[in-house]
């Protein structure tokens, strides 16, 4: 058995978590390409983060597999980050054959942040903002460049309260997280938790637009007890791109670092042979997805969805709170709604219908249902129906401009959700299903409406 992800820094956490031998998916395709490693029919290969690979890598993936007669097995989470590359691979192939769930909590402590999270995973993250808004985890401050002051003083007193415990930042973009570093950086300077200031070269490799890679070089000051981020996966250092660490002591000319995680180890190099380094109080959302901290601290902007969201909420033991200005979201309403927009992306199975890719198997099922006696209905179909009329209605929804009978199908895809919710609230073993499957607060939503416009149609009967 063999371990995979996308990440460094999601393969690390496996082999630590699991004991088995995990390594990037680049790196083992390298290493297959290469001749280095072989795949046989007695092996498995467990991918984990699987939602966040792209179509074409995970389709190289599973051929070479599938060549060998081995196994893969996909962990993951599609309402998590979603794949940079093209497709959503993992979120197909879960739909088509089924799949197992877990559904217990273990990184959060307290039990209001572990029903947040599963509020999270089900696809309603207006919930579970609503139970961080409940508890006084969301603060608001006059502006964004307010909400990142006291952010960062908010981290300050807990760090200088409790050292021992992990705190991480969150932001969505770059940008962000390079002035949150900065202004971390100075606060702790300023407490004098830092030694003697060391410059030092620092590079890394920056893909450009047309995909080739260039080499972006620098220098930092560093000081003993600075918080680092390595940037890049090195076996021979034993360090993956997103592993974090404190530094130890620093020259120009060598840097010794303690690593995060239970084993304390500590990894020594010359910044002229591994330059990757940054400050690392702060991070993007992306690579901190796989990543544990005791607290969190997130900023949030408007480019953030309900995947982000997710993934920034989830990545604390003990706390974490989200900051924002006013500037960017007028009120809690504006912010849930912004961090509640669904952006998963699609696969081309996703139109294969429309395109009459899958017609020869609609026509066989349909001829399979004429012939054979009727039977009750299984507990899955009203939830597939419901599933399917809203993937198509949210694909039409954005056509209304430039199609002509997009209204029309619109309508009619909506009253089929509305049929298919009916049937699924007759049943309390249909709405659990529709639960594990993320849909039961739209079904919910629709019934609702059904019964308001019911209501309606009441008083105006009275009326007459």
């Amino acid at each position: 058995m063999r371990g995979a992800a996308l990440s460094g820094i999601a393969t690390e956490n496996l082999e630590r978590s699991s004991g088995v031998e995990s390594r990037t998916l680049a790196s083992w395709e390298r290493a297959w390409r290469d001749g280095k490693a072989e795949v046989s029919s007695r092996d498995v290969l467990v991918i984990d983060e699987a939602g966040m690979v792209g179509s074409r890598q995970l389709a190289r993936i599973l051929t070479k597999l599938h060549e060998a007669g081995a196994k893969a097995v996909l962990i993951g989470d599609a309402e998590q980050l979603q794949p940079i590359e093209a497709g959503a691979a993992f979120r197909a192939i879960a739909e088509r054959t089924g799949y197992q769930e877990l559904t217990s909590i273990r990184r959060q402590q307290a039990e209001w942040q572990r029903e947040a999270s599963r509020d999270f995973a089900r696809g309603d993250a207006g919930a579970a903002l609503d139970r961080y808004q409940e508890h006084g985890a969301i603060r608001f401050a006059a502006s964004r460049e307010r909400a990142k002051g006291d952010l960062i003083r908010d981290w300050s007193d807990q760090r200088a309260a409790q050292p021992e415990k992990i705190s991480l930042i969150l932001a969505h973009t770059q940008a962000d997280v390079g002035e949150l570093n900065q202004r971390a950086r100075g606060a702790l300077k300023r407490l004098g938790g830092l030694g003697p200031e060391v410059r030092v070269e620092t590079w890394r490799e920056v893909t450009r637009d047309d995909g080739s890679v260039a080499i972006e070089c620098g220098d930092r000051l560093f000081a003993p007890g600075d918080r680092v981020m390595f940037l890049k996966n090195d076996r021979a250092l034993g360090v993956k791109n997103g592993s974090l660490g404190s530094i130890a002591s620093v020259t120009p000319d060598s840097m010794r670092v303690a690593l995060d995680g239970r084993e304390s180890r500590e990894v020594r190099f010359a910044p002229g042979e591994y330059g990757s380094v940054e400050y690392g109080y702060a991070a993007t959302i992306h690579k901190a997805q796989g990543a544990t901290a005791d607290r969190v601290f997130a900023l949030a902007t408007p480019g953030m969805d309900r995947h982000l969201a997710y993934v920034g909420m989830t990545r604390h033991r003990e706390e974490a709170r989200l900051y924002t200005g006013h500037d960017d979201f007028k009120n809690f309403e504006a912010l849930r709604d912004r961090l509640s927009r669904a952006r998963a992306k699609d696969s081309t199975l996703d139109y294969s219908r429309r395109r009459g890719l899958e017609l020869a198997t609609q026509l066989t099922r349909q001829r399979k249902e004429r012939e054979a006696p009727k039977k009750r209905r299984t507990v899955r179909e009203p939830i597939e129906v419901f599933k399917e009329a809203q993937r198509e209605f949210i694909s039409v929804a954005g056509r209304f401009d430039l199609d002509p009978d997009a209204n029309k199908r619109s309508a009619a895809l909506r009253q089929e959700m509305k049929l298919a919710a009916d049937e699924i609230s007759k049943s309390t073993g249909l709405m659990r299903e529709a639960d594990r499957a993320g849909i039961a607060n739209q079904v919910k939503s629709l019934l609702r409406e059904e019964e308001r416009a019911l209501g309606k149609d009441r008083g105006v009967e009275n009326e007459r």
